[in-house]
């Protein structure tokens, strides 16, 4: 599981704009990650 969090933080890094309050990739309490798109609508 440590192996998947290191993953995902080297993705945030290189795509976050703000590591402090993540846009793209959320975490979900319990089911694991998610990735939003941003809608241009």
């Amino acid at each position: 599981m440590q192996y998947l969090r290191t993953q995902i933080n080297f993705l945030r890094k290189k795509i976050e704009p703000d590591l402090t309050s993540p846009t793209y990739i959320q975490t979900e309490l319990g089911i694991g990650y998610r990735f939003v798109r941003n809608n241009p609508n």
